[in-house]
């Protein structure tokens, strides 16, 4: 399935569960779990021994940060009555984001199933709660935005009216599952195989009308699901997400060059930076980048090199802006460039020193206060236009630089700066 469930918040750093764009993955055991790209999908088959025979698999077919393309396929037979799975594709959101903290939460979705003679429906499904923790199986209250529902299954509790949400008219439908509340917005007729909206509006709905505590509620689980009962899933790309954008220094080779390579195989677009004098090695970051990079159907540049030293104020400075200006609004900066003297104290000279405090303490002061300048000004700069009320904001990463031999008995080099003084016992 491809979604795009968009919270904008906090970027998150390098995921270590993210699989390169395009990759397929297969999900066939139950509970089995792919992450990447800022996405989640999983083959949750909980009720599975409702059923007398069957298995089901479920299938990424391609993923950026731009969203997820799915599809699943199922045998099951008998038990009508009973659900026997619910694999879904979800957006990570970072704990502690209440409701009320979330400005717009912008989706778009295609589906299809290749056969509908089946008991299912297609849904929103979202858990919230008072204590951020809760464990993400149920939540205080469950939102569900119903796309479809085949073989006359119907939501939990009763209708309690038709109301006008997001530009469209829905059956509302409220209940308890438990002690969770739950409503369901579900289309009086027919289905809804290509659906764009900004899911805030029903928060902003059950506000009004239920009192819905926007304020004390935060996310534990959002996704798009379809609930089986059963044939085949899928959708096909199709996203309004806006692309994350990365600045990567000391990406020529080396820690930052893996760094680039990884956030871009998460999905961000990279403005890759280092040295003048290593220019070549930037350009071949970026072909190795854009050759990985989903980038067939458009013609949008995906990531570019920007030479800078970052010992250099202005010149970090309009690496900022060449980012902003090439990719978009800045979402990471990896001040990632870094040296090491490794010598013994007394042949360590003044001059090591310094060049070492120059590009090691002030490069990453200089890349961190560019960077947030621009966050700030693109946050203004929003104002007026199709971004105003999103939530702009960045985050600014030290990355560690080491080398070979940078060590000591204390352990490796956490930062480069702090090398020269790692080797005092040195021979």
């Amino acid at each position: 399935m491809k979604a795009s469930l968009l919270f904008l918040a906090t970027v998150a750093g390098v995921n270590a569960a993210a699989l390169a764009p395009r990759q397929q993955q297969t999900l066939c055991e139950l509970y089995a779990y792919w992450s990447g790209n800022g996405y989640e999908l999983l083959n949750n088959l909980w009720g599975k021994d409702a059923a007398t025979s069957g298995s089901q698999c479920t299938y990424l077919d391609g993923a950026s940060s731009a969203g997820v393309q799915w599809h699943t396929t199922w045998t099951w037979e008998g038990g009508p009555n009973n659900v026997k799975s619910y694999p879904y594709v979800g957006r990570q959101v970072a704990k502690g984001r209440t409701i009320s903290s979330i400005s717009k939460m912008p989706t778009s979705v295609k589906w299809t199933y290749d056969n509908e003679n089946i008991r299912a429906n297609v849904a929103y499904d979202i858990f919230t709660a008072e204590d951020p923790n809760h464990v993400n199986s149920s939540g205080d209250f469950e939102l569900m935005i119903w796309l479809a529902r085949y073989g006359n299954v119907y939501p939990i509790g009763s209708s309690v009216g038709t109301v006008t949400v997001a530009g469209k008219t829905w059956d509302l439908w409220t209940g308890f599952n438990g002690a969770m509340r739950v409503y369901s917005f579900v289309p009086p007729s027919g289905t809804v195989k290509d659906f764009s909206a900004d899911v805030k509006e029903f928060y902003t709905y059950l506000e009004e009308k239920y009192q819905f505590p926007s304020s004390k509620q935060n996310v534990i689980v959002c996704n798009p699901t379809p609930h089986h009962h059963p044939r085949t899933l899928t959708t096909p790309p199709h996203s309004t997400t806006r692309p994350r954008v990365a600045i990567v220094t000391g990406a020529a080779r080396g820690i930052g060059r893996g760094i680039a390579l990884r956030l871009a195989q998460d999905g961000y677009r990279i403005t890759a930076s280092d040295l003048p004098a290593l220019q070549p090695q930037l350009d071949s970051l970026v072909s190795e980048l854009t050759s990985a990079s989903n980038t067939n159907t458009d013609t949008q540049t995906h990531h570019h090199a920007f030479p800078a030293d970052v010992t250099s104020p202005s010149e970090v400075a309009a690496l900022v802006h060449a980012s902003a200006t090439t990719l978009g609004p800045l979402d990471t900066m990896v001040a990632n460039a870094g040296i090491a003297q490794v010598k013994p104290l007394l042949e360590l000279t003044a001059e090591d020193f310094r060049r070492m405090m120059e590009v090691n303490v002030a490069g990453v002061h200089n890349c961190f206060q560019a960077a947030a300048r621009g966050m700030i000004a693109q946050q203004k700069e929003s104002r007026g236009t199709e971004r105003e009320g999103e939530e702009i904001r960045g985050r600014l990463i030290a990355a560690a630089m080491g080398g070979e031999g940078v060590k000591s008995d204390h352990g490796e080099c956490v930062r480069a700066g702090d090398c020269g003084y790692q080797d005092v016992g040195a021979d």
